[in-house]
């Protein structure tokens, strides 16, 4: 067995048989964030870096509720995602949401959501997992 061979075997089993690639990554964790969004008061609210879907959607959901100026207004989560980034755009009467693995596909689904139900969409907000 030459000395690589057995450096490997041994790294291998010392580590539990995990074994670095030669970019020198491991295997990452999934990352969760959400968007939250009140229509009646056209607030909203976001969470990233969340280990669980659920984590994410209720701080998301939090932070949401805690920016609405009138008690009889409520948000409701309106998109989650994993590893990658989401977007909300708002136009005159509705907004859209977007999802994907690179900022300008989350912005351009959200912009085309909004569209399909209002006019004059703009971005409000891009987020991303680390």
């Amino acid at each position: 067995m030459t000395f690589f061979k057995q450096n490997v075997r041994f790294f291998s089993v010392a580590f539990g048989g995990f074994f670095l690639c030669s970019t020198g990554s491991v295997l990452a964790e999934n990352l969760y964030g959400a968007i939250a969004y009140s229509l009646e008061e056209r607030i909203h609210g976001y969470a990233t870096n969340f280990s669980s879907r659920d984590a994410a959607e209720s701080e998301a959901l939090a932070n949401c509720l805690a920016r609405l100026d009138s008690e009889d207004s409520s948000c409701s989560v309106e998109l989650w995602f994993k590893n990658g980034y989401g977007a909300l755009a708002e136009g005159d009467d509705g907004f859209g949401t977007g999802h994907g693995r690179y900022e300008q596909d989350a912005q351009l689904m959200a912009l085309e959501n909004c569209n399909n139900y209002t006019e004059n969409c703009d971005i409000s907000v891009t987020i991303g997992t680390d």
